[in-house]
């Protein structure tokens, strides 16, 4: 390897430090320079999954662009990022078609899962995150990713039952009210 191409590997290292750490702004700006070096097809990949973790979505799509739209010939773990790219952006079906035509994997069901959490459809994207869960092979901190987002859809789960057995109480006694008031008149 060239001291070239170790340096693009030594900063996309530091880009994923920098977002782990909870340092986004810091990490876009890492991402800014290096889009303006010549990257080779990895490169790219490792780019866009590091640009769509540090909030970047659109340069994601350019970043993929050529490989899934001019080339078709993007791999699965192209047209992965590309896709959840798609979602994030709120083209839904499009994202959430690609997602459905490849092959089953650790990011695939990640993937389809947070296309679930974008559209709201919570109880789809806990299958989905348990299922991820239940994999060998993801690191620590993608098994804490997939761990956050499950407790925050069971909790929204939880409170919308919690609000529809409130409001249904409600209602119940409104009308047990409106049922006496009518007996009496």
């Amino acid at each position: 390897m060239s001291a070239f191409e170790k340096s693009k590997s030594d900063k996309i290292e530091l880009i994923d430090g920098l977002i782990k750490a909870g340092q986004i702004s810091a990490a876009q700006v890492e991402i800014e320079q290096l889009t303006k070096k010549q990257l080779n097809r990895q490169q790219l990949l490792e780019l866009a999954v590091l640009s769509r973790r540090a909030g970047l979505t659109e340069l994601v799509i350019r970043l993929l662009y050529k490989q899934v739209r001019e080339l078709g010939e993007a791999s699965d773990a192209e047209l992965c990022e590309y896709a959840i790219a798609l979602i994030r952006l709120g083209h839904y079906a499009e994202g959430g078609e690609i997602l459905a035509t490849l092959k089953e994997s650790s990011t695939q069901i990640l993937y389809t899962s947070f296309a679930h959490i974008y559209q709201w459809e919570y109880d789809s994207a806990v299958v989905n995150l348990k299922k991820y869960l239940g994999l060998k092979g993801i690191s620590d901190y993608e098994r804490l990713v997939a761990e956050v987002n499950l407790q925050a859809a069971e909790l929204i789960l939880n409170t919308q039952n919690q609000t529809t057995e409130k409001t249904l109480l409600h209602l119940l006694e409104k009308t047990k009210k409106e049922n006496e008031h009518q007996s009496s008149t």
